[in-house]
Formats: C-alpha cells, sequence, structure tokens
C-alpha cells in the first residue's frame, strides 16, 4: 500500500519581519493548483494586501531541507481590502517528480513574508489545499502505516476516520509524548479517507 500526501500545513500560519516599518502583511485566503495538459497552474487570492510589492512562488523537491527556488515573480497590489486573484504557469516539470509549492511576499525594502501553506503536487493524485476550521491548525505528518499528531490535543476520542463511501474507522492511538500521538492506518483498506478532529477537518489522504 502505498500513501500519498495531498498537502502540508504547518502550525505557524506565516513568518515575517519584526520591522513595523516595513512589514508586508497579505491575507492569503486560496492557495491552490491544478494540472492542465503540461502546464501545472497555480492560483491564489487575497482578502487584503499592505505594502506588497511582489509576490514570489517558490518550488522545492525535497520539502524537508527547504530547498526553495523561486519560479515566478508576479506584482503585488501594493495596498488592497478588496479580494485580489493571481494565476501563474509552471511548465517546466517532470511529472514523475512530486514538487512542493509555497509563496512568499516582499516589500518595498526587501522585507519578506513566507506564507507556511505548502501544496504538494504528486502525478496522477487530484491535489487540493486542505484548510483546517479548528481554533488552531493541527500539525501532521503522514506515513504509510500512521499519522503522527504533533499538536496538543485535548480529547482523542474525537478524532476520527472517514472512508469517501462514509463508513467510519475507529482509530488506533499511540502516545508518544505528551504532545506527540501515533494513529495506525496499517489496516485500512485502499481508498481514500478524512482525518477529523471534532468534526472539523485535519487532512484527506489516500492509501
Amino acid at each position: 500500500m502505498r500513501l500519498i500526501l495531498f498537502i502540508i500545513i504547518i502550525l505557524s500560519p506565516l513568518l515575517h519581519s519584526k520591522d513595523n516599518n516595513s512589514l508586508s502583511e497579505v491575507e492569503l485566503v486560496l492557495f491552490d493548483l491544478s494540472q492542465v495538459d503540461s502546464t501545472i497552474v497555480i492560483k491564489w487570492e487575497t482578502a487584503n494586501e499592505y505594502n506588497n510589492k511582489y509576490f514570489l512562488l517558490e518550488r522545492s523537491l525535497n520539502y524537508p531541507k527547504l530547498e526553495f527556488v523561486i519560479i515566478d515573480t508576479l506584482d503585488g497590489a501594493i495596498n488592497s481590502k478588496e479580494n485580489q486573484k493571481y494565476s501563474t504557469i509552471d511548465s517546466s516539470i517532470d511529472f514523475g517528480n512530486t514538487y512542493f509549492y509555497r509563496l512568499s511576499t516582499e516589500a518595498f525594502d526587501g522585507t519578506k513574508q513566507i506564507f507556511n501553506n505548502i501544496i504538494v503536487y504528486t502525478p496522477n493524485v487530484e491535489t487540493s489545499v486542505i484548510k483546517s476550521d479548528n481554533d488552531y491548525i493541527i500539525n501532521y505528518e503522514l506515513f504509510e502505516d500512521r499519522i503522527i499528531i504533533k499538536s496538543p490535543i485535548q480529547k482523542q476520542n474525537q478524532i476520527t476516520i472517514f472512508s469517501l463511501d462514509g463508513r467510519s474507522i475507529n482509530p488506533k492511538f499511540e502516545i508518544l509524548t505528551d504532545s506527540y500521538f501515533s494513529i495506525d492506518i496499517s489496516d485500512l483498506p485502499q481508498g481514500k479517507y478524512i482525518l477529523l478532529y471534532n468534526q472539523s477537518l485535519i487532512c484527506k489522504f489516500i492509501k
């Protein structure tokens, strides 16, 4: 069985400079991609922008080492309180590889804001941004036979797994530390699943 990761959501929603005089503040409300013929179309949308000169689209073949390179630069709206939509095309990919995409912005003095919503493109798998409806984002890592939860969870019995045909699965837990625990998915049959905490989406995965 092979588990394919759809999306990684890092615990912190964004990183930026502490220099408020040059801070580029952008509220990102959409970041998505789709395959169109032999290209990847990347789209994003903002709710507001402040001091935003550029968007930088970055790509990596090796996310754990954070070896991102800039593949495109688009002008920002500078200052805007209205929704702004952007799109670009990545036509320089090998469709046999898995790619990691992220966005950053640059203010007029060079200050950068990095968004930690990272999209993973995996060949032949529908890829979408998964957003958490929880009060805080649950940080996790997917493996072939388990899911490691890296965030404190108040009630483990509120974590459930559903197959996309509506079946509920009671997960098996293993406590690793005070804040880490493992969910055993080794016995799940092949298929598509969603992982929920208190009825809020954590992630989707395929076995």
